[in-house]
């Protein structure tokens, strides 16, 4: 009889030690892939600049269209996203790639992170971008595109 109080006794002891909070560890002690999951999918996020990037190796401001200042757009840690422009919804896949330094959305399109902590993600498509202008019509060759954004 003992023996099964002193049983019930260390089950129990072991029970609430194993449902005992465990103190956080620090997020910059995570390694890099799960830092870079966490950024991306702790809040949704809204596009807050737009920038083409000149021959010279400098950005040019761009005005924002009025459907990527009310787009929200949201990374869940199943991999999937979803952009709302108003009351119309787009979801889609995504994939942190590269060494965890890009984002490749629906396996077509890859941005290289130029920021990504807990308030800014910027995400740069490289390569050659045409703009229009449009209050001139006048398309422009540029040779990246910026994206920043915010919570």
């Amino acid at each position: 009889m003992r023996r099964i109080a002193i049983t019930i006794a260390c089950i129990a002891l072991l029970a609430v030690q194993g449902c005992k909070k465990k103190d956080a560890e620090p997020f910059d002690n995570d390694p890099v892939r799960t830092i870079t999951w966490r950024y991306l999918t702790q809040a949704a996020w809204r596009q807050t600049a737009l920038e083409y990037q000149q021959s010279s190796g400098a950005w040019v401001a761009k005005p924002l269209p009025a459907a990527a200042l009310s787009r929200v757009t949201t990374y869940y840690m199943n991999g999937t996203v979803t952009e709302v422009t108003g009351s119309a919804s787009v979801s889609g896949i995504f994939d942190i790639i590269g060494d965890n330094h890009q984002l490749a959305v629906n396996k077509s399109v890859t941005y290289d992170f130029a920021a990504l902590n807990d308030t800014t993600m910027q995400l740069v498509l490289p390569g050659q971008q045409g703009y229009t202008d449009t209050s001139t019509g006048i398309i422009t060759t540029y040779y990246a595109m910026r994206m920043t954004y915010g919570h």
